[in-house]
């Protein structure tokens, strides 16, 4: 019996077990997201960019462009892409709220209010579309009466929601 040394305990993993750098493949949408974090929005622009190229279809890579262009004050980039991204996904309102948060920063009012008419009848309970709706009816319409109800909509449907106090204070300023 030959004696064991401590190099015969160390257990070696098959050659093709292990995988060089250039094997793995990068993680181009975690990047981006770790480059947000460090408000770094051109890097994670450019990282989102390299993921829509691997998986296009993706509405999830589409948004997070659209959030790196938005907070890079990139405002049409911003709104091609979270259109792309609700394109790729309908159903999801987060992608139409980023929309309609480029569509309200672009100073569009008119536009606005028909954008979030439309996202209404998408998603009719949405709280974001539901305060903003109520908000552009009193401001761009000066429909104060229309506002009212869905400020009081909103109030009945998202009790707590972090927009509570700004609807209250809605509905004190325009009740007779």
């Amino acid at each position: 019996e030959l004696p064991i040394t401590a190099s015969d305990n160390v257990i070696k993993e098959p050659l093709d077990a292990t995988k060089t750098d250039s094997e793995v493949a990068p993680d181009f949408l975690g990047n981006g997201h770790a480059a947000m974090k460090e408000s770094d929005y051109e890097q994670a622009a450019k990282y989102y960019w390299q993921s829509a190229r691997e998986n296009a279809n993706d509405p999830e890579v589409w948004f997070s462009l659209s959030r790196a262009f938005y907070y890079a004050k990139e405002l049409k980039k911003a709104e091609m892409m979270a259109l792309e991204a609700a394109r790729r996904n309908p159903r999801n309102p987060a992608y139409i709220v980023q929309f309609l948060k480029i569509v309200s920063d672009s100073g569009d009012s008119e536009k606005y209010l028909q954008q979030l008419k439309s996202a209404r009848k998408l998603f009719p309970d949405e709280p974001y579309i539901i305060i903003k709706l109520a908000s552009s009816y009193e401001t761009v319409e000066g429909d104060v009466r229309a506002a009212r109800i869905l400020f009081d909509e909103f109030l009945k449907k998202h009790a707590g929601h972090a927009m509570q106090n700004e609807a209250e204070q809605a509905l004190r300023r325009l009740s007779p």
